[in-house]
C-alpha cells in the first residue's frame, strides 16, 4: 500500500519455493505483531524478531532490508485486511449511492478498529508508520466514492479526514457522528469539482 513499497525490499527473491517464502515472510510478520503487542516498535530489535518467527538471523534479511521496511509491511497488512474486510462487507450490502457507501464503509472500519482488541492498538499506539494507516483508508476512500473523480489532492484531503477522524473517534476525543463530518467534507468538495466542471 505504500507508495515506496518496491523500494524497501530486497531486489530479488532468493530460493524457488514461493510458498515456502511467503510462510515465513508471514511468521516474521506475525513475529513482530506479537512483540508489538507488549512493547512499542522502536523498543523491538531484529534479533527479537527472529527469535520469535524462529527463524536465522540472516533470514531475516532476505525479506526485509530494515526493522523499517519491515514494520511498514506490518503496518500495510494490518491495514490492509481490516480494509479488504471492510470492501467484502460494502460490496454485499450492495448499495451504489457513494455518500451512502462511504458512510457504511468508514463506520465499518471505524467499527473494526474500535472493536477489535489488537487491531486499534497496533495500527494507532504500537509504534507503526501512520502513512501506511492513511493509505489504508485512502484504497478504502477511493474504492466508496471513486466515482465522484476527485483529484488527487481532494482524495488525499479526504483520506487525512477520514484518518484523523478514525484516529480521534479511538482516543474518545470525538463525539457525535464521524461518518456524517466526512460526509459533510465529501460533499463540499463534490459540489466544488462539479462547479468546477
Amino acid at each position: 500500500m505504500t507508495e515506496n513499497q518496491g523500494i524497501d525490499t530486497p531486489k530479488r527473491p532468493r530460493g524457488p519455493n514461493l510458498r515456502k517464502r511467503e510462510r515465513t515472510r508471514n511468521k516474521l510478520i506475525d513475529a513482530a505483531v506479537t512483540l508489538l503487542l507488549s512493547k512499542p516498535a522502536d523498543e523491538i530489535t531484529i534479533q527479537e524478531i527472529t527469535v520469535t518467527a524462529e527463524v536465522a538471523l540472516g533470514t531475516f534479511y532476505n525479506y526485509f532490508i530494515s526493522k523499517t521496511a519491515m514494520m511498514n509491511a506490518v503496518a500495510d497488512k494490518l491495514i490492509g485486511d481490516a480494509v479488504s474486510r471492510v470492501i467484502v462487507d460494502i460490496d454485499e450490502v450492495n448499495v451504489s449511492e457513494p455518500s451512502a457507501r462511504l458512510r457504511i464503509g468508514f463506520d465499518l472500519l471505524r467499527d473494526h478498529i474500535t472493536n477489535d482488541p489488537n487491531l486499534g492498538f497496533l495500527m494507532l499506539e504500537a509504534g507503526l508508520p501512520l502513512h501506511n494507516f492513511i493509505a489504508g483508508v485512502e484504497v478504502l476512500i477511493d474504492r466508496t466514492i471513486g466515482e465522484l473523480h476527485l483529484d488527487a489532492a481532494q482524495s488525499n484531503l479526504v483520506s487525512g479526514a477520514a484518518a484523523n477522524l478514525l484516529i480521534k473517534h479511538y482516543t474518545g476525543h470525538l463525539k457525535g457522528s464521524s461518518a456524517e463530518m466526512l460526509i459533510s467534507v465529501v460533499s463540499t468538495l463534490s459540489r466544488r469539482v462539479a462547479v468546477a466542471s
